[in-house]
């Protein structure tokens, strides 16, 4: 299974209110996709669908005890949207810019391993918890990679932080310089 994590930035309207996209494109089209309210297709057949309305906002595929997905956190989620081809599949977040966050969850079990944590991710309290987490990690044999695609936002990193290995990453919003956001990305 290879992962792909796509994080862009685009106007919602004519006023330049502008929404946060994360997108996590898979290949393993064998996997079971789950959506709160929706229930669970399978992930090579599905149809492209954006729902606005659930009950909660994530999106996860599983199989063979691997699970992956996006769970929203903070802020105003706008919807979850979902896609397949015949080789990939890709679920989506969008919500609001300011102040949004959402959780890549790679971790053993199904999407019961999300929905039993949902409760302090909508409570907010999720990250007050000692080393929050959805469970276990799934080791070094899983390639994730992460594309950031941003035209009206700086990007500001750390030399180092994305060199080949094993790293955790903390990308932080810092506010607006001649219109466009500053992002800056370090490494723990």
């Amino acid at each position: 299974m290879a992962c792909i994590l796509v994080v862009s930035s685009l106007p919602s309207s004519a006023f330049a209110v502008h929404s946060f996209q994360v997108t996590m494109t898979l290949t393993n089209t064998d996997a079971t996709v789950y959506i709160p309210g929706q229930g669970e297709v399978a992930a090579g057949s599905m149809n492209s669908a954006t729902y606005t309305t659930l009950p909660h906002y994530y999106v996860c595929s599983y199989e063979n005890d691997a699970l992956t997905g996006l769970v929203y956190y903070l802020k105003t989620p706008y919807s979850v949207s979902v896609s397949s081809s015949t080789s990939t599949y890709s679920m989506t977040t969008n919500q609001s810019f300011e102040r949004s966050m959402v959780f890549a969850v790679f971790s053993k079990g199904s999407y019961k391993k999300i929905e039993n944590m949902i409760g302090i991710v909508e409570a907010k309290t999720f990250l007050d918890k000692p080393k929050p987490s959805f469970g276990f990690g799934l080791g070094k044999g899983y390639d994730i990679r992460m594309y950031l695609a941003y035209d009206l936002v700086d990007l500001v990193g750390q030399r180092g932080v994305f060199n080949k290995g094993e790293r955790r990453v903390v990308v932080s919003n810092n506010g607006t310089v001649s219109n466009k956001a500053t992002i800056t990305m370090r490494g723990l």
